[in-house]
């Protein structure tokens, strides 16, 4: 600036003044004045910018940002009004994603001193990040901005993402599990999203369990996926819907039906500690109530009523519920015995 001329400095200050006044029509007409004189002044193009933007001549705005940059791309204000155009008018193409993305990490660099502008920014890059691909690169590189206070939204943003990876590697879970803690025991957030982000965490883990092949991992991976059950069950939320309810209660008991063994399926008058037993009669209870029909459900009634001595009525459950493969065999067993 202290290099410019008097001349281009009161234009310059004119330009500003009338883009405050909204007269974006003679704040054009300064800096295309002072660009006729200093064809690489980095003020002038963006408040160019800002008022193209502002006319909707949106390819200018964009342009004369992108120049700004150029020339010096270390500075602020190109960024963040390259940041505003992406707002108003949202990448289509896979290139301008990857711009939009590479101007939002830009601008992270300019205000880590705001929580509330980092996590607005954050959570734009991520959206974006998520249509390009991967956002775990993004997640991991911004880690220490997720972890201050005030970052919800950003946190929410990176869940989703994470959540609709294909294949998590190790990484990736940490990733997630930290994202997931954040949201969880955090007050600010919608009790409805809480719950819906730890529904589908829980999801997650119980297919993440099923591909497991390490009996240690296995055992590990099972004891996880209880507690986040039981803590999502008793939660002070009521922002649990019932299908959520319901998915999570077949979770549990799915977990305690896979540990019988073929024997104790086959033997009768089973022995259900009290905590499964409670989840079994609990997700027969909802589902009933809501009119949901399931194999899992037919399965549980048929087990809880084995375990009462009521072959008769696990017989009739079967019937008419059906039965997972897995139980084939005790299913017949029930048939015959109380046939």
């Amino acid at each position: 600036v202290e290099s410019m001329s008097k001349e281009i400095r009161a234009r310059l200050r004119a330009a500003k003044a009338a883009l405050s006044k909204k007269e974006f029509e003679e704040t054009e007409r300064l800096c295309r004045v002072v660009l006729e004189e200093d064809a690489g002044n980095y003020l002038a193009y963006v408040f160019l910018g800002v008022a193209s933007l502002e006319q909707r001549q949106h390819k200018a705005a964009l342009q004369c940002y992108q120049r700004a940059t150029e020339l010096q791309p270390q500075g602020e204000l190109a960024w963040k009004g390259m940041a505003d155009f992406y707002e108003k008018c949202p990448p289509q193409t896979r290139a301008e994603m990857q711009a939009a993305v590479h101007c939002y990490q830009r601008v992270l660099g300019h205000i880590q001193s705001d929580s509330v502008k980092v996590c607005s920014t954050l959570r734009k890059l991520l959206a974006v990040q998520r249509k390009v691909g991967s956002v775990l690169e993004e997640v991991s590189l911004h880690r220490p901005l997720l972890e201050q206070a005030g970052m919800e939204g950003a946190w929410e943003e990176a869940v989703e993402g994470l959540l609709a990876e294909d294949q998590l590697v190790d990484h990736g879970w940490e990733m997630l599990d930290a994202g997931v803690k954040y949201l969880t025991h955090s007050s600010a957030v919608d009790p409805c999203v809480r719950s819906s982000v730890h529904n589908s965490y829980i999801q997650q883990l119980f297919q993440k369990l099923k591909c497991c092949s390490a009996e240690g991992d296995w055992a590990q991976l099972r004891e996880t996926l209880q507690m986040e059950a039981h803590q999502f069950l008793h939660s002070a939320d009521s922002g649990h819907r019932i299908d959520q309810l319901i998915a999570v209660l077949s979770v549990l008991a799915s977990l305690y039906l896979y540990s019988l063994t073929a024997d104790q399926l086959l033997a009768g008058g089973l022995d259900i500690p009290g905590i499964a037993r409670g989840h079994l009669s609990e997700l027969c209870r909802v589902s009933h109530e809501e009119g949901v029909s399931s194999d899992l459900c037919g399965v549980c009634e048929a087990v809880l009523c084995v375990a009462d001595g009521e072959l008769a009525q696990a017989r009739e459950a079967i019937a008419s519920k059906g039965v997972q493969l897995w139980s084939v065999s005790f299913a017949s067993h029930v048939w015959s015995r109380s046939g």
